[in-house]
């Protein structure tokens, strides 16, 4: 992963490696990999994944793995008091960072909604 992120040539690369940082932080359950093209982080399955098409942001999509589960229904329940999840359907979820300023804002928040969104997988 680490070489993957140093060869990226995208503006928000130094971001990148401070988010990467910080979900590996969440737990020591954290694993790490190159999947659909991207950093994606898992613990029994896959929960979270880059999605650095665009030039301006940083996106990480928040999941629940490749498979369909009953939660696509259901939803999940995880706080959110900081606004940060952008919802895409009930069991999935996006999170913008702009900028480095954005970044460290939202450091902690994020960090919170990680150990959360994680005991979902």
């Amino acid at each position: 992963m680490h070489a993957f992120l140093e060869a990226l040539a995208h503006p928000l690369q130094k971001e990148a490696k401070a988010l990467r940082a910080l979900i590996l932080e969440v737990s020591s359950d954290v694993l790490e990999e190159i999947k659909w093209n991207a950093p994606s982080f898992r613990t029994t399955e896959h929960f979270a994944t880059f999605n650095l098409r665009s030039r301006e942001h940083l996106r990480l999509v928040l999941h629940l793995g490749a498979k369909v589960k009953a939660t696509a229904k259901t939803g999940i329940q995880v706080a959110d008091p900081s606004g940060l999840v952008e919802w895409l359907a009930p069991d999935r979820g996006l999170v913008t960072v702009r900028d480095t300023k954005d970044f460290q804002r939202q450091r902690e928040a994020l960090q919170t909604l990680l150990r959360e969104w994680i005991r979902w997988v």
